[in-house]
């Protein structure tokens, strides 16, 4: 394995040892500052995943559509996270706590999206189109454990505060700025996020908790049915 350059670090045969063919990839997708602490983590004994972890803070848009497809991505996750809850609830809410760490999660992505709507609007004052009817997501995609839940919702609150964090930078990192048609998707899918964001904090206040077999036979054991 050949020495080479991320950022403006070298990747030593034993660190490039440490990187699957598909991190190399990605972290070739990066801004050279990401590169960089990426690799010096890598190099200290950090897991690539916990580097990625460690690096959300770090300026990451490359290129000013990278706005609008990370919220793109978002708003299938938060959707497809809606659908299979509408769907699916029973089987994917056991507890209590589940039902309580799904709020707690899509109020942290509501309070993003309208910090991030703040950023934008403070870019902008064009007017935009109204959002079309949100898209149906295939019975077949929808989520079946409450773990795939939380990782999509997970998913979008990271991608939003990805957003958060480089929009200010983006003009001065890339020398360039957001597009009149890239602003108005930018509004739109924030509306989407957010519509799935209240059908969710919906359905968690007015669904109940299911009943499990097991508890029901033991109720019936005791008489209490």
């Amino acid at each position: 394995m050949l020495t080479y350059r991320l950022g403006d670090q070298l990747v030593t045969p034993t660190v490039g040892s440490r990187l699957s063919n598909s991190a190399l990839k990605y972290l070739r997708g990066r801004w050279h500052g990401r590169q960089t602490a990426i690799v010096k983590l890598v190099r200290v004994g950090n897991s690539f995943n916990d580097a990625l972890k460690k690096t959300e803070h770090v300026y990451d848009t490359t290129r000013a559509g990278k706005v609008p497809s990370r919220l793109s991505r978002g708003r299938g996750s938060v959707l497809l996270a809606a659908y299979s809850l509408e769907a699916h609830w029973e089987t994917l809410i056991e507890m209590q706590a589940q039902r309580t760490a799904l709020v707690s999660l899509v109020k942290e992505i509501q309070q993003s999206v309208r910090e991030l709507r703040r950023l934008i609007r403070g870019i902008t004052k064009a007017p935009r189109s109204q959002p079309a009817k949100l898209p149906l997501v295939p019975k077949k995609k929808y989520l079946r454990t409450f773990g795939l839940v939380e990782g999509s919702l997970k998913q979008c609150r990271r991608f939003a505060r990805k957003n958060i964090n480089d929009v200010p930078l983006l003009e001065k990192m890339i020398d360039t700025s957001l597009t009149a048609s890239q602003l108005s998707t930018i509004l739109n899918e924030l509306d989407w996020i957010e519509s799935g964001v209240d059908r969710i904090i919906e359905i968690c206040s007015s669904r109940e908790l299911p009943l499990r077999v097991a508890g029901v036979k033991g109720m019936a054991f005791f008489g209490l049915l």
